[in-house]
């Protein structure tokens, strides 16, 4: 009977989601505090007085960080339903409670955008393991920041938004737009969305009918958009946005200068930014952070393939080795004109995030979830065409070389594997090694 149970398609996914969600819960109890934390959490709790327009609601868009005051009034400190992990300040694990619940959520997105592309569970629920137990991914949305619930309503966007082209119905449409929208008001470079969704209209060959409700899908973001941005309630709306936009764009093109790939890639706390930082874990007096904010005299330009060496310094064994796989399918297929919906999908949800942020000048581990997040779809691609042999291979790898290997990590690592968090393992010197020599040869020009 308990068998028959676990073998329901329902139960196997919410196991996965369940299991992401303890994992992401566990660590946002971890001691240590970030800096955007703090200004987060200050935005929030200004909100929650009704104060809308200090300063620190003018680095990013609103939507998250009302999302967050909702939830410190909640779980803050004197919280209606009491205080989440009140050894934290300033409410933040009321904070990190709203990225936990995001970021697990998100499995579930990836699962079903799969399952309608393809029709399988067993396609379907690979990336949704992958998602559940992802390092970057794990220890970003353990944290209270803005990236996961940017990316949960970016890939929900995507998701009804194929819904809607592949003959869904209406409402699908219109949920896209809305989901656009808030995903752009969480953090400006969601916007890049957009691309993803024009590609799938193209492969669609949805060209003459859909541009024209293109005009209202934007239209419902935009109104979306403004609904939860209240510092633009004013007669200084465009004062206002303009000076929100000036200032990210400025940031993403700015950035921040960064330390050399390669070893050692551990930076002392004490150092950071040149002052101690107060919210110091006392089992991890070195800072989890791969290369950057470097100091003065270390720091450089980061090349426009660092977001790339961050991610691959999160990535386990088993992402390593079937990504390149997935990509080699997906470049075969299209050259061969064999393409699916899974195929194109993969194709964009991997390649648009990578080309956009190799062109912006920030390149910092939280920017890594969405890239992250989308790639998880090249699991499901390497998985295509494998005979009945090599799928359970695949199935045993996936389970050892993955979900094994982040759960042992993370087990005997746990305070190197926190947010914004970096755990060390047998791969990451050599990773590091890797793209020094890149660095060394002369990759580093944008």
């Amino acid at each position: 009977m308990i068998a028959k149970i676990f073998t329901r398609i329902r139960v196997q996914v919410w196991i996965v989601i369940g299991l992401g969600f303890l994992l992401r819960f566990i660590l946002a109890a971890s001691p240590e505090v970030e800096i955007d934390e703090t200004a987060f959490a200050q935005a929030a709790l200004s909100y929650l007085k009704g104060n809308f327009f200090e300063n620190v609601a003018f680095g990013h868009p609103m939507f998250m960080k009302l999302l967050f005051a909702g939830s410190a009034a909640l779980f803050g400190a004197d919280g209606r339903a009491g205080t989440l992990f009140p050894w934290l300040p300033e409410s933040i694990g009321a904070l990190r409670l709203v990225s936990v619940v995001l970021g697990s959520a998100t499995c579930l997105i990836v699962y079903c955008l799969v399952k309608e592309a393809t029709g399988r569970h067993i396609i379907a629920i690979i990336p949704c393991i992958l998602l559940a137990f992802e390092p970057m991914s794990i220890a970003e949305s353990s944290y209270g920041i803005l990236d996961p619930g940017t990316t949960f309503f970016y890939m929900a966007s995507i998701l009804f938004f194929y819904r809607y082209i592949a003959g869904g119905r209406g409402w699908n449409f219109y949920a896209s737009a809305i989901l656009f929208g808030l995903s752009v008001a969480s953090k400006y470079f969601a916007f890049m969305g957009i691309f993803v969704l024009i590609g799938m209209m193209l492969w669609k060959r949805k060209t003459r009918s859909e541009w024209k409700p293109m005009a209202v899908f934007l239209l419902i973001a935009v109104i979306a958009f403004f609904l939860v941005q209240p510092y633009l309630w004013s007669d200084q709306v465009i004062v206002n946005l303009s000076r929100s936009l000036s200032y990210d764009w400025g940031h993403l093109q700015s950035g921040h200068s960064v330390k050399r790939p390669g070893n050692p890639f551990l930076i002392p706390k004490i150092q950071l930014n040149g002052n101690p930082w107060p919210y110091l874990s006392p089992s991890n007096p070195i800072a989890s952070k791969p290369d950057f904010y470097a100091l003065g005299s270390e720091a450089v330009p980061s090349p426009w393939w660092y977001l790339l060496y961050i991610q691959s310094m999160y990535s386990t064994p088993f992402q390593i080795l079937i990504y390149p796989v997935a990509i080699c399918k997906m470049i075969r297929s299209i050259f061969h004109r064999q393409t699916t919906d899974l195929v194109v999908m993969g194709t964009l949800l991997a390649l648009i995030p990578t080309l956009w942020f190799a062109f912006m000048n920030v390149r910092l581990p939280q920017y890594t979830v969405l890239p992250s997040t989308s790639s998880v779809v090249l699991g499901s691609v390497a998985f295509l065409h494998l005979s009945r042999k090599n799928e359970k291979h695949f199935l045993v790898m996936l389970g050892i070389l993955h979900v094994s290997w982040t759960l042992v990590f993370l087990l005997t690592s746990a305070d190197r594997f926190s947010g914004w968090g970096f755990y060390y393992t047998p791969m990451t010197p050599l990773i590091a090694d890797l793209f020094h020599l890149l660095w060394a040869l002369g990759f580093s020009i944008r």
